[in-house]
């Protein structure tokens, strides 16, 4: 069944295409892209002079026919060079399109190609095979192709392990249409070395003929003087008049960083750094749309890919209002009310995939009682000596039948502290951290009790709440419970940001939402197998709760106020120090977890 599937769509795709080689129709993008061809054989930069101002004997009887005839080439170095050699064979308007149109049929070629060895579902593909929008970018000759060619091939050598023919597939994917340099960021934080010495210096190299001209200038005059079916470039220049583009450049940045690192799978990374990068334009025309429908196969059955998939088919009317103004007699613009449709459509489908699909929230319950089985406790400490004399009596006072001073040794006397009592267990941690003082103290503990409690030397109310921590335990699929900080009103705001900040990002890669990522909390040590926890710092709290997720265990939280610290200075939130590096710890451990979950490759 699936053989049959791939053949039927190939053939599909490719027949459709073919019938579009005897259509008269056309873009007249391509007598620009014949005349900047023919210019380079006459030694003339297409960067440097515009249509307008060719000299005589270098105009075409089609010369008028030039699109933007006061503007230089927009189009980077391998379509110019792809220009000059179809004008060197002698092809014209037609041929060129038809060129372009053999061009699609082999991307869709490669298409299926790599989605059947690649073993993902062929049931999508048509989004890209047969879509209008699609078929209609390259039957009238825009050079998309020619981009998302080595784009699509360059995903397929990075999930093979061809590492340095991914980026020379991406050097080819930028140097045909810029916009493909929004993935570079992606591939820097995960393949530095080769794009650095591959990618950047192909980029380069490629442009240096045609240095001594500005090869900037008609970009950045399209991307701030001309605007079409834009949407939210067009509610940033009515808030702010002029500098509508200046804002949604800064947006559009912080979306490039934020996918990069949010999101480990290439495909999905492409598909919606292409996708924002059309939200935020000022320009969308219709064959823009391809950028994002070439990959959206592979992702199609993300709940998150369903309002592009609408986008992509309401985006035919502003191809409708773009025929009906420029090629049939009327000035350049568009229909409002068909803009409107275009858009609110979609972005009703994301509001209801965002609601549908919302992350569901960890289960906060009320204090309850304690379920039955031995616990030990774990103290992660450094200096805190003082603390300790309050809280070890108060956990002495508990039914705890090990208690565990996990110490970063300062010779501060909390070693002579410890010997109290019999049941309290000093532990030297050599290891800087305090992920691996909680995971020591861990270890400690496995074999001789059911449950750990971890709880922070300077938390005066753990013994007293440490029953209502141990409750849900009662239902035997609890692997982790943990203190929600609800009514503590002590929290600094640089914690409370942090937590919302690290709690939204665990709740958009792994679908559950924490109201909080406090220190107190409990492990049935049954569940968690010896060597799940890794991290030695800052990251140990967001990696447990991520843990217990990918681990199909169920996660509870528990609504417990923190009292304030009773002698000296929070260590984390006491000092800038101290905040930024716990900020640094939990956000790089997000995003090396996010990278485990979907590891790319090794680099061949």
């Amino acid at each position: 069944m699936r053989g049959k599937l791939y053949w039927a769509l190939l053939v599909a795709a490719l027949l459709l295409r073919a019938g579009l080689f005897f259509w008269d129709f056309h873009s007249d993008d391509l007598y620009r892209y014949v005349w900047e061809g023919s210019i380079q054989w006459e030694g003339l930069n297409p960067y440097a002079i515009a249509p307008v101002d060719s000299p005589e004997e270098l105009r075409r009887p089609d010369h008028d026919e030039i699109n933007h005839p006061t503007l230089t080439t927009i189009y980077p170095p391998l379509a110019q060079y792809f220009f000059a050699v179809t004008a060197g064979v002698g092809i014209e308007e037609r041929g060129m399109r038809n060129t372009i149109l053999l061009l699609d049929m082999g991307l869709c070629v490669l298409l299926l190609e790599w989605l059947r060895r690649t073993g993902r579902s062929l049931a999508w593909a048509p989004l890209y095979l047969l879509h209008p929008l699609v078929v209609l970018s390259a039957g009238t000759g825009h050079i998309e192709p020619l981009m998302l060619l080595p784009l699509v091939g360059c995903v397929w050598a990075h999930e093979s392990g061809r590492a340095r023919i991914a980026a020379v597939l991406l050097a080819a994917a930028i140097l045909s249409k810029i916009v493909a340099v929004l993935v570079v960021p992606w591939f820097l934080l995960r393949r530095p070395r080769e794009t650095a010495l591959i990618t950047i210096p192909l980029v380069v190299l490629a442009y240096l003929p045609f240095l001594g001209a500005d090869v900037t200038e008609t970009l950045v005059h399209f991307g701030s003087d001309f605007a079409f079916n834009a949407s939210v470039y067009r509610i940033t220049e009515w808030l702010v008049p002029g500098h509508g583009a200046h804002i949604d450049l800064v947006l559009l940045m912080l979306w490039a960083g934020f996918v990069s690192l949010a999101q480990p799978r290439l495909p999905a990374a492409i598909v919606l750094l292409m996708a924002g990068l059309l939200v935020l334009s000022p320009t969308v025309h219709t064959w823009y749309f391809g950028w994002f429908l070439v990959l959206l196969p592979a992702v199609a059955m993300r709940h998150w890919a369903w309002p592009l998939i609408v986008w992509s088919f309401t985006g035919v009317l502003a191809g409708a209002t773009y025929v009906e103004y420029y090629y049939y007699g009327g000035d350049f613009g568009e229909f409002f009310g068909l803009t409107w449709i275009e858009y609110l459509v979609p972005l009703g489908v994301a509001i209801w995939v965002a609601w549908r699909y919302r992350p569901e929230p960890a289960v906060v319950e009320p204090p309850g009682r304690g379920a039955s089985g031995s616990f030990g406790v774990v103290i992660p400490a450094y200096s805190e000596r003082a603390n300790l004399a309050v809280v070890l009596p108060r956990w002495l006072d508990t039914p705890a039948e090990r208690i565990v001073v996990a110490d970063t040794p300062t010779g501060d006397g909390t070693d002579e502290l410890c010997r109290m009592d019999l049941r309290v267990r000093y532990l030297p941690v050599h290891e800087r951290g305090y992920g691996a003082a909680v995971r020591a103290g861990m270890e400690k503990l496995r074999g001789v009790v059911k449950y750990a409690v971890i709880c922070d030397a300077d938390h005066p109310d753990g013994p007293r709440q440490v029953e209502a921590l141990l409750a849900p335990f009662a239902d035997k699929r609890v692997g982790l419970v943990a203190a929600a900080r609800r009514r503590t009103k002590h929290l600094t705001p640089p914690q409370r940001f942090g937590n919302a900040l690290a709690c939204w990002l665990i709740a958009w890669g792994w679908g559950r939402r924490f109201e909080d990522l406090g220190p107190f909390r409990a492990l049935d040590l049954r569940r968690w197998r010896r060597g799940s926890l890794r991290d030695s710092g800052f990251g140990w709290n967001v990696e447990m709760n991520v843990r217990a997720l990918e681990g199909s265990m169920r996660v509870v939280e528990v609504d417990l106020p923190a009292g304030e610290r009773i002698h000296g200075d929070n260590k984390i939130t006491g000092t800038l120090r101290g905040v930024v590096g716990a900020g640094w710890g939990i956000l790089s451990k997000l995003y090396a977890l996010r990278e485990e979950s979907c590891k790319p490759p090794s680099s061949s």
